[in-house]
C-alpha cells in the first residue's frame, strides 16, 4: 500500500478523535454550565454534596449561602452551633452549622474522625427529617449546603455542612403559664395534630426522644418544633426472655426496653417490638414538657375568662390531666376532641 495512504488513513483517525473530544466537551459544559462550581469554592465535582444543591425549592443553598450575615450564637450542642443569621433587607433565619465536641480536637487521628464522622452524620440526620417531614408546627427548612467534610471554618463559604432554618422566637415555660387560655387551647389542638403526623409520618411511627420546651419557638402564634435529629422511627426492641437468641439481642438496632415498660402503657411485645411506644412516649413527653405548663387557670386567666368560662376551664383541664398522665388508656383523636370542646364552649 502507497506510503500516502497509510498518512491520510492517520490523518482520517486524528480529525475523528478531535470531533468526538469536541462533542463529549459540549456536552459537558451543557450540562456543568462554566463557574457553577468553581464560585462555591469547589475544585470538584464530587466535593459538591448531594445533585439537589441548586434545588429551586429552596430559598438557600451553596451558592447563595454567604449571603447570611450572622449576627451571634443562639445556643449550642455537642455537634452543632446554631446562629442568628439576617439576609435581604433584614429577614431573620437560624443557621446550623456543624461542629466537633469540644473534647475531640486533642484527642488522636482515629477518634478525631470517629468525632467528625458523628458531628456530621448527626446534622445530615436532621437534614434528612426535615426533607421528609411537613406539618404547619414544624419550623420550615429554608435550605442546605453540603459540599464537603470540613468544620470549624468561621465561614459559610467554606464550612463543609450548613443547614438554614426559619426564625422564631424562643419558647419558655413562662411564655406557656402567661399565654391566654383561648391561644393554649388552640395550640394544643395543633401539637395534638402534629403528634397525629408523627404516628402516621412518611417514615413512620416517630418517637420525639427528647422532647423538651427548648425545642419549641414561637412565630405568627404558633408553636414550630425546630429540632429534628433525636427522632427514630423504630419502635423499640422488648424481647428479653431466654426464648429470644442472645446473639439477636446483642445485634438488635434500636432502643431497648424491659417487656413491663411495654406492658405498663397497655401494649403489646410482637415481634420482639413494643408497637405503639413510639407514639405514647412521644405524648408523655409533650404532657411533661409542654402542656403540663398550659394547663394551670391563674388569677390572671380568671379576669379573663369571668367566672362561667373559668368553672368550665377548671374541669376541662382536670379531664385532660388525668387523660395526658395515662395516654395510653386514651386515643390521641378522643384527647384532641376533648379540648376542641372545651375550646368551643368557652364564649
Amino acid at each position: 500500500m502507497p506510503r500516502w495512504a497509510y498518512s491520510a488513513s492517520g490523518a482520517t483517525l486524528v480529525l475523528l478523535t478531535l470531533f468526538l473530544v469536541a462533542v463529549f466537551t459540549a456536552v459537558y459544559q451543557s450540562r456543568h454550565p462554566a463557574g457553577k462550581y468553581d464560585e462555591m469554592g469547589i475544585n470538584e465535582l464530587k466535593e459538591a454534596g448531594p445533585p439537589d444543591v441548586q434545588n429551586a425549592r429552596y430559598v438557600f443553598n451553596c451558592a447563595n449561602l454567604d449571603t447570611i450575615k450572622l449576627m451571634g450564637v443562639l445556643g449550642s450542642g455537642s455537634f452543632k452551633t446554631v446562629y442568628l443569621g439576617t439576609y435581604g433587607s433584614g429577614s431573620k433565619v437560624a443557621v446550623k452549622v456543624t461542629k466537633l465536641p469540644n473534647h475531640c480536637p486533642h484527642k488522636g487521628h482515629v477518634e478525631l474522625r470517629n468525632c467528625l464522622y458523628r458531628s456530621l452524620t448527626k446534622v445530615s440526620r436532621e437534614i434528612d427529617v426535615s426533607l421528609q417531614l411537613s406539618h404547619p408546627n414544624i419550623l420550615p427548612m429554608l435550605g442546605y449546603c453540603h459540599r464537603s467534610r470540613r468544620v470549624g471554618t468561621e465561614s459559610l463559604s467554606e464550612e463543609g455542612l450548613v443547614s438554614v432554618y426559619d426564625y422564631g422566637e424562643v419558647v419558655h415555660n413562662r411564655t406557656l403559664i402567661q399565654a391566654p387560655v383561648r391561644w393554649r387551647l388552640d395550640t394544643m389542638v395543633e401539637l395534638m395534630d402534629l403528634m397525629m403526623y408523627m404516628d402516621a409520618s412518611p417514615m413512620g411511627s416517630l418517637q420525639l426522644r427528647d422532647l423538651r420546651t427548648k425545642h419549641f419557638v414561637q412565630k405568627n402564634g404558633k408553636l414550630l418544633l425546630i429540632d429534628l435529629e433525636g427522632m427514630q422511627s423504630l419502635e423499640p426492641f422488648c424481647d428479653f426472655s431466654k426464648r429470644s437468641d442472645p446473639k439477636n439481642r446483642e445485634n438488635i438496632v434500636g432502643e431497648k426496653i424491659k417487656p413491663e415498660e411495654c406492658h405498663r402503657r397497655n401494649l403489646s411485645c410482637t415481634g420482639n417490638r413494643c408497637v405503639g411506644y413510639n407514639a405514647v412516649y412521644s405524648l408523655e413527653r409533650l404532657y411533661l414538657y409542654v402542656f403540663r405548663f398550659m394547663l394551670d387557670v391563674s388569677v390572671a386567666d380568671e379576669t379573663e375568662l369571668g367566672p362561667r368560662n373559668t368553672i368550665l376551664v377548671n374541669r376541662g383541664f382536670n379531664t385532660l390531666r388525668a387523660m395526658l398522665q395515662e395516654p395510653a388508656n386514651y386515643k390521641k383523636e378522643t384527647i384532641q376532641e376533648v379540648i376542641l370542646q372545651l375550646r368551643k364552649s368557652l364564649t
